[in-house]
């Protein structure tokens, strides 16, 4: 007669809940990076007092009365790609910092289901009995 041999079971479930969560912040970190590189913050605090869209005019050559109004025009081109940047500088940390906040909140929610379907559970009887 053949012998088999059972394999004891191991807690898989457990070992692949609690690597799930390293796996998680591993996500949420990239959606961090990726975040950051599509609104290009470091590039737009370089370039934050750059004209915009590289809207400038030479003055050579110009009455100072035209040079002037090109100053003002220059000066008014910086100050609109100023506020265009810093806006969308805001706008993009806004949203890393929401990534990472609902990130964090949805790895503790996955630490805690367990003991959360548990407490459930022992509330459902204990209302059923309390009737």
């Amino acid at each position: 007669m053949e012998q088999t041999q059972t394999i004891p079971a191991t807690p898989k479930f457990f070992l692949w809940y609690f690597q799930s969560i390293t796996k998680a912040f591993q996500i949420v970190w990239l959606l961090v990076l990726k975040n950051l590189d599509y609104f290009s913050i470091p590039i737009l605090l370089k370039t934050l007092l750059a004209p915009w869209k590289r809207d400038i005019i030479n003055t050579q050559g110009m009455t100072l009365n035209e040079r002037f109004r090109v100053w003002v025009f220059n000066l008014i081109s910086r100050l609109v790609g100023a506020v265009i940047r810093l806006f969308t500088i805001f706008f993009g940390l806004f949203l890393t910092l929401f990534i990472m906040v609902f990130g964090l909140a949805a790895a503790v929610v996955w630490i805690l289901l367990p003991f959360l379907i548990l407490v459930g559970l022992i509330y459902g009887i204990t209302l059923i009995f309390r009737g």
